[in-house]
């Protein structure tokens, strides 16, 4: 299975097409995108780690509802630890995803963004007491080139991270904490007991609103 997922999500990038010589067109700048890695740590120091999902970013042939790069959570009921996108805002299809991308615009490569997601814990093996720790890969920048009508995508090095990574804030929406990237690797965070945490990453402004449950 978590090969199975591995495979979906890198098709769902569609950043695997390599260019030729004769086939670079016009390229320009997609979008981005970044991975959440989620590790549980248990009191005799066991430790879980959760990082074939948790894609996020902008691209620019996303939406901000579902589209072709939103990867829903099939057969995710079996991890151990998961990482699960649930949007709020798209009607019918609302639910559990993998991956979560929305509109990237050139113009305004900062907008502000949120993306809400949640940790969970399988009740097959306990980790409600587990310490936790958030980390983000990447960010990988992503270009395009349209030929033919056809939109090739390539996975590239991202210019400026810290341009990026500077604004983005994980909020913990259970105890209405934010942590800034910087301060992710000191982050006092748990599993406070539960088997399902709440958090949100913000690229912008955190407003009030990012505080409530969802």
């Amino acid at each position: 299975m978590k090969h199975i997922i591995k495979l979906i999500l890198t098709l769902s990038l569609i950043v695997v097409t390599l260019y030729s010589g004769g086939d670079r067109h016009k390229i320009k700048d997609a979008g981005w995108y970044l991975r959440t890695v989620v590790t549980a740590t248990t009191a005799d120091g066991k430790q879980y780690i959760h990082e074939t999902a948790g894609v996020f970013g902008l691209l620019k042939q996303s939406k901000n509802k579902k589209d072709r790069h939103d990867i829903a959570a099939y057969g995710e009921s079996g991890a151990i630890l998961q990482i699960l996108f649930t949007p709020q805002d798209w009607g019918e299809d609302d639910g559990n995803y993998f991956s979560n991308y929305k509109h990237y615009n050139a113009r305004k490569p900062y907008k502000r963004r949120v993306w809400e997601f949640k940790v969970r814990n399988a009740r097959s093996v306990n980790l409600a007491e587990a310490e936790l720790k958030i980390e983000l890969k990447g960010p990988y920048g992503v270009l395009y080139s349209k030929k033919d009508g056809n939109i090739e995508y390539k996975e590239v090095s991202y210019k400026n991270p810290e341009n990026l990574l500077s604004r983005l804030t994980l909020v913990d929406v259970d105890n209405h904490t934010t942590y800034r990237y910087d301060e992710l690797f000191n982050a006092d965070l748990s599993m406070d007991s539960k088997h399902t945490r709440l958090f949100r990453w913000v690229l912008g402004k955190v407003k009030q609103e990012d505080y409530e449950t969802f």
